[in-house]
């Protein structure tokens, strides 16, 4: 019996929403978009799309070069919650999730007590697809520079 090889990789592309100011990303938005420089706020609505667009085209092709090796190469994300992480990240996981981009989504739903961590797990899932629920797991905070986790809050959360 041969086993099926599996491996994971868990990250998520991301850019602050300051960023695309370098000159390679302005020659490309020039050419893409008239000659036009991108707009100077950085909040610019269709400056914003156009950059998180980006992002997504490169986790595709990230995809595609894991597929390649292996259909069995389980591609995850972590992306910071949604919508804030398109906000400030550019990060788009739903349109990941909605695209079938990705095989696991898990959000950092990362709070310190249970009340916040359900709101933003309740949040979360309003922004799946009953469909898409399989791929959903939800990140917890187990430790970031002093904190650490209780094992109360780590109990309720995992329920």
């Amino acid at each position: 019996m041969k086993l099926m090889e599996s491996r994971a990789t868990t990250d998520s592309p991301a850019m602050p929403i300051e960023g695309g100011y370098d000159s390679v990303t302005v020659s490309i938005y020039k050419s893409e978009n008239n000659g036009q420089n991108p707009p100077v706020n950085f909040y610019d609505q269709g400056w914003k799309r156009w950059r998180a667009d980006k992002l997504s085209s490169f986790l595709k092709r990230w995809r595609d070069s894991v597929k390649t090796r292996s259909e069995n190469y389980i591609l995850s994300v972590a992306p910071s919650v949604y919508p804030w992480g398109l906000d400030n990240y550019l990060q788009d996981s739903k349109t990941w999730v909605d695209s079938s981009l990705i095989d696991n989504f898990i959000p950092q739903l990362y709070r310190t007590d249970i009340i916040s961590y359900r709101f933003e797990l309740g949040s979360a899932l309003n922004y799946i697809s009953p469909s898409k629920r399989d791929i959903f797991f939800a990140g917890v905070l187990a430790k970031a520079g002093s904190y650490v986790i209780t094992q109360q809050l780590l109990k309720e959360s995992i329920a």
